[in-house]
Formats: structure tokens, C-alpha cells, sequence
């Protein structure tokens, strides 16, 4: 992942440049990918143990929380945080926060439901 963000980060401008040749959109561009990037792994977090929940037969529960810890957060920081500070960079860190929430409830669950699992899969009781 970083063999490819890291080309993308230092070409930003050139790349960006291709599609629109404005120096004002490209550093709102710029800004943009650097704060994607970034924390992209945070995201691939949310992905990969969505996924395996998923191929465990367990899809309810990696939604419901994908659907809480990113929409809802982004929601909610949209409406409290960002008209206290309106500019872009606050309205992008709504993505890196959403990820890390999402990311840190999905890690729990995953824990607890791997362990319940394995529980159930040996006999054992589920407490």
C-alpha cells in the first residue's frame, strides 16, 4: 500500500495537474490525497475485518458498525465540529476519525467474535 500511496503523495501536483491545471484546485486536490493516503490504512483495517467477519457468516453486525462509526461520525462532525472551524482540512479529518472509530469497534468485535466462535466451535460455553 505504500508503494503506491507514496508515488501518489510526491507527484500529487503532476497528477492532479492532468485534470485540472488551476493552482487552487490543485492544493485543495493535494490536501485531499494527503489526508486519504495517509490514513488509508485505517480504512483497509475496516475492510479487512468486515471481510472476515463476512466469510465467517457474520454480515449484520460488521455493517451496522461500518454504517455507525463512518456515516454517523462523518454526520456528526459535519453538524458540531466543522462549523466551528470551517475550513477544508477540518472537514477532511472527518475521514482519518470516522476510520479510527470504525476501525478501533471493528477490532473489538472481531477479537470477541472470534473468540466466541472458537468457543463454539470446540463445545465450550459461549461466556
Amino acid at each position: 500500500m505504500f508503494a503506491l500511496a507514496l508515488p501518489i503523495i510526491i507527484f500529487s501536483r503532476e497528477l492532479l495537474a492532468l485534470f485540472n491545471g488551476d493552482p487552487a484546485v490543485i492544493e485543495y486536490g493535494r490536501t485531499r490525497i494527503l489526508y486519504i493516503t495517509s490514513f488509508q490504512i485505517l480504512n483497509l483495517t475496516v475492510d479487512i475485518l468486515s471481510g472476515s467477519l463476512r466469510g465467517y457468516g457474520n454480515s449484520l453486525a460488521p455493517a451496522l458498525i461500518a454504517l455507525l462509526g463512518i456515516c454517523v461520525t462523518r454526520v456528526i462532525w459535519v453538524f458540531t465540529v466543522f462549523p466551528l472551524h470551517s475550513d477544508y482540512s477540518t472537514l477532511l479529518a472527518c475521514y482519518p476519525i470516522s476510520w479510527s472509530i470504525t476501525a478501533t469497534i471493528m477490532l473489538c468485535y472481531y477479537f470477541w467474535f472470534m473468540r466466541v466462535a472458537l468457543k463454539r466451535k470446540s463445545g465450550g460455553s459461549t461466556r
